[in-house]
């Protein structure tokens, strides 16, 4: 908490499962931790966006791929008593949304939703008590 206030990163891609990273999961935590930091939220890049996971496997195993970096840095936030929450990002049409409040466990149940609508990912968010949030307005 810095000046009464907190402070997390809400926007973060490990190299487990975002193309477009070069650090693990993991190595995250020492950095942030001390930058003040009081936590942070693992958003790697979903199905149809800038995913570094092969698409061509069986779901189950595209998402135990997916959920890796957020898994890594939990279990070393954890070690070290920081908060490490997971998210992620998806593209449709051109737009990212980032997602939060669901967990893996909504990744493995909706194998549709990567053909989602803007409107049917939104719905299947918020009926979860999730938030979708516009990633680059």
């Amino acid at each position: 908490m810095i000046n009464g206030k907190y402070l997390y990163e809400t926007h973060m891609h490990t190299c487990q499962a975002s193309a477009c990273s070069d650090t693990p999961g993991r190595d995250y935590i020492s950095r942030y931790m001390d930058l003040g930091y009081d936590g942070i939220i693992i958003t790697d890049h979903f199905y149809r966006g800038n995913c570094g996971v092969d698409k061509s496997l069986p779901w189950p195993e595209f998402v135990s791929r997916f959920i890796s970096g957020y898994l890594d840095a939990r279990e070393e936030g954890e070690k070290r008593g920081f908060p490490v929450f997971f998210g992620w990002e998806e593209n449709i049409a051109g737009d990212e949304y980032l997602i939060y409040g669901p967990g893996p466990e909504f990744l493995y149940a909706n194998k549709d939703m990567r053909y989602w609508t803007r409107r049917e990912q939104y719905e299947a968010v918020h009926a979860a008590g999730g938030a979708v949030v516009q990633a680059h307005p």
